[in-house]
């Protein structure tokens, strides 16, 4: 059962991270197309892919503009639907906002996914840190324990990443990194942390999400 609401809120992160010219969005998990409807107010004439196992999510999804494609990424069936997903590629910007977690396999579907994409094409996403304080912080202390209510330990949390194995994921696919960047939010016991372990600031342990912009190589 998802969290209400879950699926129906806007990455602002992600948003500012889209080309504003993108002609072809293919967007991996895109909930109620919240994203979509968000981005298409600069730019209408955007031909938003989106692709969403959770039934919940579809009638809202279309209703926002999304070109829907119903079942799970790893079913490669829907390429098909997917300009030059069989021809050639055509995509030009790959969206995975909080979906690379959920994978199986991510390091296949990432490279799969980037034939989808033309040459030159961004690639964005926001990953989980598994390096954050508050996790090092358990572990320390021997819990590794999921919750129902979301965030790094969500029960539906299959991998877990961090600045360094984000990096080797998608240079991994062929893609060309070309930022990654932390987002700085839920610190509030970060002092007591590094008081309590002694271990020395760090940027990765402030990281509750990494923010990622690639490209697909020219050649």
């Amino acid at each position: 059962m998802p969290r209400e609401g879950y699926y129906g809120c806007v990455n602002l992160n992600l948003l500012e991270m889209i080309p504003r010219d993108a002609k072809v969005v293919l967007e991996i998990g895109c909930g109620e197309g919240a994203l979509c409807e968000a981005y298409r107010r600069t730019n209408p004439g955007v031909h938003w892919i989106g692709v969403e196992s959770e039934e919940d999510a579809w009638t809202p999804a279309e209703r926002n503009g999304v070109n829907l494609i119903c079942g799970d990424v790893t079913n490669y069936e829907w390429w098909r639907l997917v300009p030059g997903g069989t021809s050639g590629p055509g995509v030009d910007c790959l969206v995975l906002g909080d979906i690379i977690e959920h994978l199986e396999d991510p390091w296949r579907t990432l490279f799969d996914l980037a034939y989808c994409c033309r040459k030159g094409a961004q690639v964005i996403a926001s990953v989980p840190n598994i390096q954050h304080w508050s996790i090092v912080w358990a572990l320390i202390y021997g819990h590794f324990d999921y919750n129902e209510t979301g965030g790094l330990m969500d029960r539906t949390h299959l991998r877990w990443f961090t600045l360094k194995s984000v990096k080797e994921l998608f240079e991994g696919a062929g893609l060309i990194v070309q930022s990654i960047g932390g987002t700085d939010h839920y610190n509030e016991g970060y002092a007591d942390f590094l008081a309590d372990t002694g271990l020395k600031p760090n940027d990765a342990y402030r990281a509750y999400q990494y923010l990622v912009k690639a490209t697909k190589p020219l050649g």
